[in-house]
């Protein structure tokens, strides 16, 4: 089974079918064809069902874990247990932005997520924030088009991470080096 965007709702359809699909929109990936009668599609949201164990680091070098477990159940939210933090809940417009909320939080008593979302350099693409909640980012390098993605809640070292800030210039910076290996 495989996963894509039919109109505005996620299908879920056999991969073989992907195929037919495809020849009915002369080769295309973006289009809406006109299924036959008998294609029949499965909707559903993507599946939010898990708990995820994420190291933290505090400000005193010592690693302490807390359980993330995201959900869609009307707000892109995340449900956090650990750090004195037992079911409270951060919101956002998808599931990075949540990330993001929770992240400012830990930023101020000290910790960071050691977390993919919390690397300096990834951000989420606007097709991974419309169509997956932003649970992909693209690994960012300067200069270069993004092409690597991963799963936000992957482990990181604390090398790789960053503050909220740090990240949304480096994001800044990778768009301002594009810009300017075009010209």
């Amino acid at each position: 089974m495989g996963s894509r965007l039919h109109g505005n709702l996620r299908a879920v359809i056999p991969t073989g079918a992907f195929a037919e699909i495809s020849a009915l929109c002369g080769g295309t990936e973006f289009c809406s064809p006109t299924l036959p009668k008998n294609f029949d599609l499965d909707f559903q949201l993507p599946a939010m069902n898990e708990t995820f164990k994420v190291q933290v680091l505090s400000k005193d070098g010592s690693i302490q874990q807390v359980s993330i477990s995201p959900s869609a159940g009307g707000a892109w939210s995340l449900l956090v247990d650990g750090l004195g933090m037992q079911g409270q809940v951060f919101e956002g417009a998808d599931l990075f932005d949540a990330l993001i909320v929770l992240r400012k939080q830990l930023e101020r008593n000290g910790f960071r997520l050691l977390c993919a979302g919390a690397r300096r350099d990834v951000l989420p693409s606007g097709m991974a924030r419309s169509m997956g909640g932003a649970r992909q980012v693209y690994v960012l390098e300067l200069g270069k088009p993004a092409t690597t993605l991963i799963d936000i809640f992957s482990a990181a070292t604390s090398e790789e991470v960053g503050t909220v800030d740090e990240q949304q210039s480096f994001g800044r910076q990778w768009m301002t080096s594009l810009r300017e290996k075009m010209k």
